[in-house]
Parts: structure tokens; C-alpha cells; sequence
């Protein structure tokens, strides 16, 4: 089964070659094989960011629920 696990870093990681910082970060695994579920994966996330209401939310959140809920209003973004 897939797994996904998202963290957060206030001060931010530097980019390098650039001068921002990523400070959302989504981790995503997948069973070998499952190239198109992995893409599919990354290509939803990529829309929850569409949304700087969801990105708002999700550096806001205090709890796993919170995040959850953020993603769940993104992915309803995405669909409307």
C-alpha cells in the first residue's frame, strides 16, 4: 500500500541554486512497480497547491487532523 507522510519546517530548507526554502514537505512511497500510482500521487499534491487557502492551512495546522482536513479541502478545490 502506499504510504504518505507530510512534515512541516518552519524556518524552512534552502533550495539550492535558489533563495527560497521548501517549508511543506510530502513524502511518498509506493510499492516497486507502481510508477503510475506514484505519479498520480505527486500530481495530486502538486494541485492541493493551487490553492494558497490549502497551503495556508496546512502551515497552520496544530494537529494530524488539521492536516488531514487541509488536504481533504484541497482535494475538493481541485475537483470544483
Amino acid at each position: 500500500s502506499p504510504v504518505l507522510a507530510f512534515a512541516r519546517c518552519d524556518e524552512g530548507i534552502p533550495i539550492e541554486g535558489t533563495n527560497e526554502r521548501a517549508d511543506l514537505l510530502f513524502l511518498v512511497l509506493t510499492p516497486s512497480g507502481s510508477t503510475r500510482l506514484q505519479a498520480r500521487l505527486l500530481a495530486n499534491i502538486n494541485a492541493l497547491f493551487k490553492s494558497q487557502y490549502v497551503s495556508e492551512r496546512l502551515r497552520k495546522a496544530q494537529t494530524a487532523e488539521a492536516v488531514i482536513e487541509a488536504i481533504c479541502a484541497g482535494q475538493q478545490v481541485a475537483l470544483d
